[in-house]
């Protein structure tokens, strides 16, 4: 039965989400936690990511390991889930005002919640 992620698999996921692009050569990710290393951990852990899903071997030609991250599925990225949450808020303040001077909002705010549902959909779809 599993209990989800470790403490180090979720540490593991956050260094290699914050690499560049995604990636992160295993040499780099051994210098990172050196100690979970000597105690053969960090093995077991990224193992268990890769077995999830979470994280993927690539192999380079001249045969060094690197690991690619992997958002799970529906989940968004940082700057997705971002947008979406200032165009929630853009929206809601724009009713509020619209509210307190009592006065019907504009017809684009439906326009707009609709096409931010569609955007929201078209992500998780494309997962």
């Amino acid at each position: 039965m599993s209990r989800g992620l470790g403490p180090l698999q979720l540490d593991i996921l956050d260094v290699v989400s914050e690499s560049p692009r995604g990636l992160m050569s295993w040499r780099e990710l051994k210098m990172r936690f050196p100690l979970r290393l000597r105690h053969h951990s960090l093995h077991r852990s990224v193992r268990g990511l890769i077995r999830r899903g979470r994280l993927r071997e690539v192999w380079t030609k001249d045969n060094k390991r690197w690991l690619a991250y992997r958002r799970a599925p529906g989940t968004l990225s940082y700057e997705d889930r971002a947008l979406l949450e200032s165009g929630s808020e853009v929206l809601r303040l724009l009713k509020l005002a619209c509210k307190a001077r009592r006065v019907e909002p504009p017809p684009v705010v439906e326009e707009l919640q609709a096409n931010m549902d569609a955007y929201r959909r078209m992500l998780q779809d494309a997962e």
